[in-house]
């Protein structure tokens, strides 16, 4: 007991105090309509890095795939669109249009095989086993 004669109690019991149930329900309906917001896009617009990650992983992409350089272009191309989207629709978006991308370099010959396929060296003439010479009476 304290020195001077009040005597004090700890209860483990659930406090209810009062609330602001309005400025609460304020503060929902306002985060629900961030979220579900359509906005055009922008070229300030910058995507949510955490969601991002997500999503990548989610798609079988590397994060670092998502350079500025790929994030401005998709700006820019849907930037002079008049698409209104919420910021979870553009996500979607970006994670698709990096996987549309890579799987768009995948199937392009490299530089290399290239060149290759056009100046065959002196030393290679694979290129003749394709060729069938007729004569002609």
């Amino acid at each position: 007991m304290p020195s001077h004669g009040t005597i004090t109690s700890h209860s483990f019991e659930p406090v209810n105090e009062p609330r602001d149930s309005a400025r609460e329900n304020a503060l929902v309906e306002q985060s629900k309509n961030q979220i579900n917001t359509r906005q055009k896009m922008s070229l300030g617009w910058q995507p949510d890095i955490p969601t991002l990650i997500t999503r990548a992983k989610m798609a079988g992409l590397q994060v670092d795939l998502f350079t500025p350089e790929v994030i401005g272009m998709f700006k820019i191309h849907f930037e002079a669109q008049e698409q209104y989207l919420t910021n979870s629709q553009w996500l979607a978006k970006l994670v698709a249009w990096v996987k549309r991308e890579q799987a768009h370099l995948a199937t392009r010959p490299t530089v290399k095989n290239q060149v290759a396929q056009v100046n065959p060296t002196d030393d290679d003439d694979s290129w003749l086993d394709d060729v069938r010479i007729e004569v002609m009476p």
